[in-house]
């Protein structure tokens, strides 16, 4: 009975995460700074920048660091907007190539989007920054422990690197408890996290992070760190 019971709130869950129709991008292009454009797939976004799947079989491709034009047209509209954009990531799998861009003025290009519109580029809930520090994670799975390098942190969670080979069979769904010292004070964070999505590349393993801080809420020490670092922390 209590399978059935815990199946139930995982699937209500579910149904809960989908509800919101966020994505009503129907048109997209990438237009390159000597004027070519190409039809493009939006991956995902957020406030911040957006992962496009490129068309394959095209001997033009972005270079990182290389400037770029997202058109878009959301759905209900006929206006197509343009957002400046640079490509800051490059991954090819299986026979596609996904584009990582870093909207270049987000205040500016994204201002014009109707507030509708704007929870489809607004999905981060909380800003992500980058640490100077090299901080280790531990990832506990019962009696495995993952260990590997921060890459980013908010408040909802956080992104972090394993070694090649490391992360084994875990998926999507996957929880375990997060362990890390902040840098300064090296204060203790601990916090119970799923794993929300996993990327594998010959360097290895990248694993996003859910935080699930249950009733006792999060440690208030976390918010105070963040809250303590410099804008140009954020990514």
């Amino acid at each position: 009975m209590l399978f059935f019971r815990k199946r139930q709130i995982e699937k209500d869950r579910r149904v809960e995460q989908r509800s919101e129709p966020t994505n009503r991008i129907v048109a997209a292009a990438a237009r390159l700074v000597g004027g070519a454009v190409f039809a493009v797939r939006v991956l995902d976004s957020s406030g911040g920048g957006a992962s496009i799947d490129w068309p394959v079989g095209t001997d033009r491709r972005p270079a990182v660091d290389a400037g770029l034009e997202l058109e878009i047209r959301m759905a209900g509209s006929e206006v197509e907007h343009r957002i400046e954009s640079r490509v800051i990531h490059l991954e090819e799998e299986s026979g596609s190539l996904r584009v990582g861009l870093q909207f270049v003025d987000p205040d500016r290009d994204l201002a014009r989007l109707r507030p509708v519109d704007r929870p489809f580029f607004d999905r981060r809930r909380f800003p992500r920054y980058r640490l100077d520090e090299t901080v280790w994670v531990d990832f506990a799975l019962g009696p495995i422990c993952l260990c590997g390098r921060l890459v980013d942190l908010s408040l909802g969670g956080l992104a972090m690197t394993l070694a090649p080979g490391l992360a084994g069979t875990i998926e999507a769904g996957t929880r375990g408890r997060l362990t890390f010292l902040l840098p300064g004070d090296f204060m203790r964070i601990e916090i119970e996290a799923e794993l929300r999505r996993r990327r594998d590349g010959v360097d290895g393993s990248c694993l996003g992070l859910l935080f699930e801080p249950g009733a006792e809420g999060l440690d208030p020490r976390l918010g105070d760190f963040l809250a303590a670092l410099p804008e140009d922390r954020k990514v």
